[in-house]
């Protein structure tokens, strides 16, 4: 059963994580050979990036 967690900036709207849902759950099935109803996604709005390292570098702001 593969749970995916997506964290993104706020701001992307339902059609865009509708989609995004059903590619990821698409690729899923096709690669893991997993069913549909199996798959798990989650998302995370963040406000900022203030804890992530971006290309291998970390910068706390």
């Amino acid at each position: 059963m593969p749970h995916i967690t997506m964290e993104f900036k706020k701001g992307r709207s339902a059609e865009q994580k509708a989609e995004f849902a059903r590619q990821v759950t698409d690729a899923c099935v096709d690669i893991l050979g997993t069913q549909r109803e199996n798959v798990v996604i989650r998302f995370v709005e963040i406000d900022d990036a203030t804890e992530v390292a971006k290309g291998g570098e970390f910068t706390p702001r």
